[in-house]
């Protein structure tokens, strides 16, 4: 990669944490795996053209627990809803519960679950 940045992300009850963005001319992706409630100010500098997204999400749907609480990662119906998740060409969702029945969720196209061993070409 030509370039890399840090930057600081909201890590929910825990404080912060910081979330990464590798890039050159032609391919820019990120990964943010301890964050939520990312302000936008955030996503326009960091998230925004990404080729791939790298982002922690905890469990499936944790809207019925109330407002996020002592969280520290969004949950994957949240990452949905997200704008610059939705704008990433691929999306990996990762930090995963093992709640968290990946043959059972269903996720948008160019989303998918990390796994073990999972190489992800930076191209």
């Amino acid at each position: 990669m030509q370039g890399s940045s840090v930057f600081e992300v909201p890590h929910g009850a825990n404080g912060t944490s910081h979330a990464y963005l590798l890039s050159r001319p032609d391919y820019r992706a990120a990964i943010v795996t301890d964050a939520i409630d990312l302000p936008q100010h955030t996503a326009d500098r960091w998230l925004q053209g990404l080729d791939l997204l790298v982002l922690g999400t905890s469990f499936v749907d944790e809207s019925g627990f109330g407002p996020h609480g002592g969280r520290s990662v969004y949950d994957i119906r949240e990452a949905r809803q997200l704008p610059w998740a939705q704008a990433a060409k691929r999306v990996v969702l990762t930090h995963l519960s093992h709640d968290v029945d990946v043959a059972r969720v269903e996720l948008p196209d160019g989303w998918s679950f990390a796994h073990d061993g999972l190489t992800i070409p930076l191209n």
